[in-house]
Order: structure tokens, then C-alpha cells, then sequence
């Protein structure tokens, strides 16, 4: 559990520095993220994970900033995820009874019910 939830940590970090543009001054930490991924992952075509891949494989080499920032954006995750099973454990019994655990399965699965959701589970899910 705790390495699915550095992973998604990570991708949305990388989403963030994807997203963020010039309008908004960056932190110091996404900046160095953003340089991070630029020195160890420059070369590397984005897509299909493998920036997210590179950045792995360089894990020992990510500046402390980045690693701390990445550690913020994992705790938020993990809240986050707990919120949602909390909200939506009835609705992933009633809809997702059959999905097998792990690796986003049951998540996916209620996004494909996500229309017939308790209002609870789908407020949960919009934060």
C-alpha cells in the first residue's frame, strides 16, 4: 500500500509540473522537482509512464526539496484516499463486489459507475 501511494504521489507531482504554467510562480520545492525531472529525465519522452519510470530508477538522486515535496503530496493522497473509501465503501460493495483489490481496480470500477454513486461517495471523489 505504502509503495502504490509513493507512485501516486509521484504522478501527481508530475502531473502538477506538467499542468502548472508560467502564470503561477512555482514553489521552490516544484522547482526543483521540475529540474529534477529535467537533469535525470530530459532526454526521455513523456507518456505511459515513463517519466514516472526514469524518476524511479534515479529515485537516489532526486533532490532533497523534491523528495520532501513529494513526501507533502503523498500524505495529502493518502488523506484523500481515505476519504473516498470511507464515502464510497457502500457504494464499491454494491457496485464493485467482484473487482479484486489493488492497483486502482476498485477506484476505476466506480468511476465507471460513477452516474449512480451516493451522493456522499461522489462528493468525496469531486474534492
Amino acid at each position: 500500500m505504502h509503495k502504490v501511494i509513493k507512485t501516486m504521489a509521484l504522478v501527481v507531482l508530475l502531473i502538477s509540473l506538467v499542468v502548472t504554467t508560467g502564470s503561477d510562480p512555482l514553489s521552490a520545492a516544484e522547482d526543483a522537482c521540475k529540474a529534477d525531472v529535467q537533469r535525470l529525465c530530459g532526454d526521455v519522452k513523456p507518456g505511459q509512464g515513463r517519466i514516472q519510470n526514469c524518476l524511479k530508477a534515479h529515485k537516489d538522486e532526486i533532490s532533497q526539496e523534491c523528495r520532501d515535496l513529494i513526501a507533502k503530496k503523498a500524505e495529502a493522497l493518502r488523506s484523500k484516499l481515505e476519504q473516498v473509501q470511507k464515502a464510497c465503501s457502500g457504494d464499491a460493495q454494491k457496485f464493485c463486489k467482484g473487482v479484486e483489490k489493488g492497483e486502482g481496480r476498485i477506484l476505476s470500477c466506480l468511476m465507471q459507475h460513477k452516474a449512480e454513486l451516493s451522493q456522499e461517495c461522489k462528493a468525496s471523489m469531486g474534492k
